[in-house]
């Protein structure tokens, strides 16, 4: 799941002392300088509690401290011509501070997870699904920063999915309900993230108000973050999360994961001699997106099925240092049919080696090539079918007699859809089991992957695996992978 973060450095110390009188003003850090509190849900109606379960990590809020709380699925059914289901919802607040970047790194965070919602009321159905509130609060190079998002991702009104942006929206239905989600408020002092706000207008249960996953962050001194690394930091930028999305302040891909939508690369946290500034470049699959070197990329149907990272590299005087996002899967439109078949020595679904491109094409209803003269992307739910057509590297492979049969035909097909399997072995196993029961040889790296093949009586086998973890498996064409050197070009005539 795609989510918003957004790390800003505090305002200047002047501007925040005229804003509010904090209660201290210190110098350097004196004891705790954060706030945090998080809660679960509240509903209430004409002064009615709708939710007694309902209740705060942290309720006191000053000083942060670590606290949890849990809202256990509740009903609420004493209201005629309303229905109200929740939960669990859980809230926890955590206070700490560990070493990052050769600083000091003091964080506060708050977080609110909602597991599921359904309302409905006469004019109205509404329901969410899982998504998580988050304001974290950290000092790194003496400098406050920053970060808070929600990750509703899709809410669904009267039957209608709504695929959302990470960002504030107002979804009002005029008349009925006053429907606001991933809101933020920022105060000089503090922010807070809710992921859901509904009012009722009228009808049963007019009056009817519910928030929804709440989380709050705040600093209790004017500079809580003076004194809390040990001087200025030297070197390159060090990215305090780590590459690959692992942790907090790590690189993260921001929006909706739809074709058509717009993803914005966040760079996270990072410590180091300011100022700090950012590159990017995107991926598909592994492989650098031509001319998506911003921080904002709009999706297309090139990548339906495919995993998008990106890579940030930040710059300040004393060099640069590269992180990468963790992977972003962007679903297949609406309308892919479902995956059918299985795998067999040149058969893959509807897909068979030998084929012509006309063949191919007239097996599936959608069809991309992605930008690539020597293969097919065939639209499947929930994922699809790549083909591969003999290519002229590919060709020289074989004699002058052979080449006529194989021209522009397929020999190669793989997919990542967990319906199809060899031995077993699906999209999603383990590499380890993959070479025991498949006889894989020794991985070709090509880019950010590496494939293997395997000789299974008639069948030749391919597979994707990036890690450790198959992502895709396949068959190839025999006579193009005789020998070792051969099976190297093979694969990289497709790259």
């Amino acid at each position: 799941m795609a989510r918003r973060h957004a790390w800003h450095l505090s305002m200047p110390l002047a501007a925040a002392v005229a804003a509010l009188a904090f209660t201290s003003s210190a110098s350097a850090q004196s004891g705790n300088p954060f706030g945090c509190t998080a809660s679960t849900a509240s509903a209430s109606l004409q002064g009615t509690n709708l939710l007694p379960g309902a209740t705060s990590a942290n309720q006191a809020n000053v000083p942060c401290a670590d606290g949890s709380s849990l809202l256990n699925p509740t009903t609420v059914t004493n209201v005629p011509g309303l229905t109200l289901s929740l939960g669990p919802v859980s809230a926890q607040t955590t206070l700490g501070t560990s070493p990052a970047g050769g600083s000091t790194y003091t964080e506060a965070d708050s977080e609110s997870t909602v597991n599921a919602l359904n309302l409905a009321v006469s004019g109205l159905s509404l329901q969410a699904g899982p998504s998580t509130a988050d304001v974290d609060y950290a000092c790194v190079d003496n400098q406050l920063v920053k970060h808070y998002g929600s990750t509703l991702k899709v809410i669904t009104i009267n039957g209608r999915p709504i695929n959302l942006t990470g960002l504030p929206q107002d979804l009002s239905v005029p008349g009925v309900a006053t429907i606001l989600v991933n809101q933020h408020a920022s105060t000089a002092s503090s922010d807070t993230e809710t992921l859901l706000y509904v009012q009722l207008l009228g009808g049963a249960g007019t009056g009817l108000a519910l928030d929804a996953g709440q989380a709050q962050a705040s600093q209790t001194q004017s500079d809580p973050c003076a004194a809390t690394s040990p001087g200025r930091s030297t070197g390159a930028p060090v990215n305090v999360g780590g590459s690959g999305g692992s942790g907090s302040g790590s690189p993260t891909i921001d929006g909706a994961d739809g074709v058509g939508m717009v993803l914005t690369a966040n760079p996270g946290l990072w410590s180091g001699a300011q100022p700090i500034t950012y590159t990017y470049q995107w991926y598909r699959d592994g492989r650098a997106i031509r001319g998506a070197r911003h921080s904002t990329y709009r999706t297309t149907l090139l990548d339906a099925g495919q995993y998008l990272t990106f890579r940030v590299t930040a710059h300040n005087a004393d060099g640069a240092r590269t992180a990468d996002s963790a992977r972003l899967r962007i679903p297949y439109p609406p309308g892919c049919p479902a995956a059918s078949g299985t795998v067999g020595a040149s058969l893959l679904g509807r897909a068979q080696l030998g084929d012509t491109r006309k063949q191919a094409r007239r097996a599936f209803i959608k069809v991309s090539r992605r930008g690539y003269r020597y293969e097919d992307f065939f639209c499947l739910a929930p994922s699809g079918v790549r083909v591969g057509y003999a290519s002229p590297t590919a060709m020289r492979l074989l004699r002058r007699s052979q080449r006529a049969a194989l021209a522009n035909r397929v020999v190669w097909i793989s997919t990542s859809n967990t319906k199809y399997a060899i031995r077993g072995i699906r999209p999603g196993a383990k590499l380890a089991a993959a070479k025991r029961k498949l006889h894989l040889g020794r991985g070709f790296k090509v880019g950010r992957n590496t494939w293997y093949l395997g000789r299974l009586g008639n069948q030749e086998v391919i597979l994707k695996a990036p890690g450790k973890t198959v992502q895709e498996i396949g068959i190839a064409n025999r006579a193009l992978t005789r020998t070792r050197a051969e099976q190297r070009t093979f694969v990289r005539s497709f790259s």
